[in-house]
């Protein structure tokens, strides 16, 4: 039961956090929220494995990458405002750049910040 409220209160607090984000930078011609949350949460997702690593406490390791990470990047808006690209705006170079950044770019992040904090972290 404990499980299910760490990941809740985080998932809540990211949720908040990711509406503050997309209300004060709205999608316009591109969506850098999206995809600057999902860059983020990247970075600390990978800076969170690091550390989780080092000390035993999965409540909090639930509460951080479950929940507010996990609530705070998002898929489904970044596959809707992919859609949006290519329907609404008819802009087939930014449809296809918002995928590259946001599917091979958060994977690079994230595999860049890991070593960079796997080394900072020894």
């Amino acid at each position: 039961m404990l499980k299910i409220l760490a990941v809740g209160l985080g998932g809540f607090c990211g949720a908040i956090l990711r509406y503050i984000i997309s209300y004060n930078f709205p999608f316009n011609k591109f969506p850098f929220a999206t995809l600057g949350v999902n860059l983020l949460a990247s970075i600390l997702i990978a800076l969170s494995v690091v550390y989780f690593a080092k000390i035993n406490n999965i409540y909090l390791q639930l509460f951080v990458i479950s929940g507010f990470l996990g609530s705070l990047s998002t898929y489904s808006t970044f596959a809707y405002e992919s859609y949006i690209l290519l329907d609404n705006h008819k802009n087939t170079l930014l449809f296809f750049a918002n995928i590259a950044l946001n599917a091979f770019g958060t994977i690079l992040v994230f595999y860049l910040s890991y070593k960079f904090f796997s080394f900072l972290l020894k």
